[in-house]
């Protein structure tokens, strides 16, 4: 668990620091430099720590020179998201690690930004095991959503994820001879 003190939230990590649970809400500075309550009324989280009940506690600072200590009581289920790669080169290609954890969810969303010369190309594979085995394709799903990105493109990819574990990415650039850098990022909802 970690807070944001440039931020109101907590947000559960998992072993890659990748988003699993949270209630956040960043920092801005638009219409002015503040803090944004989340939904949940935190605006400035400056610690997270377990509760004698075994819960998790936090101090948010959301009065003027006063805090609260709160207590999470249900794990929320929030929109989060993660960035996957970024200004990555796929070369011949290659399987964007770590895998997609998707068995807590109901969709994950792929945001795939080409920002070099060449097309990139894709797959996304759905596995029952967080890794694939590349000479065994036996964890695979049968059909595997297909990606094709050009050069300044963005392509949003939305997966249905009951029934499944885990997704992997494949992404490869299509012309040897240009550079391609990609911008990935994946929301869970």
């Amino acid at each position: 668990m970690v807070g944001f003190e440039a931020g109101g939230g907590i947000v559960a990590l998992d072993q890659w620091q990748r988003p699993r649970w949270g209630l956040m809400k960043g920092f801005t500075d638009v219409g002015g430099r503040g803090y944004i309550p989340s939904r949940y009324g935190l605006v400035e989280t400056t610690h997270v720590f377990p509760t004698v009940s075994g819960g998790v506690g936090a101090i948010d600072w959301s009065g003027t020179y006063s805090s609260r200590v709160i207590e999470v009581l249900r794990w929320p289920r929030s929109n989060l998201s993660f960035l996957l790669a970024w200004e990555y080169d796929p070369g011949e290609g290659h399987y964007l690690d770590p895998p997609i954890d998707v068995m807590e969810y109901s969709e994950v969303a792929i945001a795939v930004t080409n920002t070099g010369n060449a097309h990139a190309t894709g797959m996304v594979h759905e596995t029952s095991l967080p890794i694939i085995f590349k000479d065994d394709d036996s964890g695979w799903s049968t059909s595997p959503l297909t990606l094709d990105v050009a050069p300044g493109q963005t392509v949003r990819q939305e997966i249905r994820t009951r029934g499944r574990s885990f997704i992997r990415l494949f992404l490869r650039r299509t012309d040897a001879g240009k550079s391609t850098t990609v911008n990935v990022v994946v929301s869970y909802r």
